[in-house]
C-alpha cells in the first residue's frame, strides 16, 4: 500500500510493537472511506473498557474482588495474562 508504513508484526519488545504509531490511518490508502482505527487505538479502547469495570465494581463495594482480578491478569507493567478467556 503506497504511503502506508509499517513495521515487523512479529516482533514484540519496547523498542517494536506490532504496527503503525498512529491512533488513526488514512481510510483511502487502505480502500475506505474515511478514517480507518489503528490496533494501538483499539487496543487503548480496549484497556479504557477494562479500567471501567475495574472502577465499577469498586463502586459496587467490590474492590477487593476488583483488584484481585486484576492482579491475576496483569501483576504489573511487564507481566500480564496472554489468555484471553483469563479476562
Amino acid at each position: 500500500m503506497p504511503g502506508i508504513t509499517l513495521n515487523n508484526a512479529g516482533t514484540y519488545s519496547s523498542a517494536n510493537y506490532p504496527g503503525r504509531r498512529d491512533a488513526g490511518l488514512s481510510g483511502p490508502a487502505l480502500g475506505v472511506k474515511g478514517v480507518v482505527a489503528s490496533m494501538r487505538l483499539k487496543w487503548l479502547r480496549d484497556g479504557v473498557e477494562d479500567y471501567d469495570y475495574v472502577q465499577i465494581l469498586k463502586e459496587l463495594g467490590k474492590t477487593e474482588l476488583a483488584m484481585q482480578i486484576s492482579r491475576s491478569v496483569g501483576p504489573d507493567w511487564t507481566n500480564w495474562t496472554r489468555d484471553s478467556g483469563a479476562i
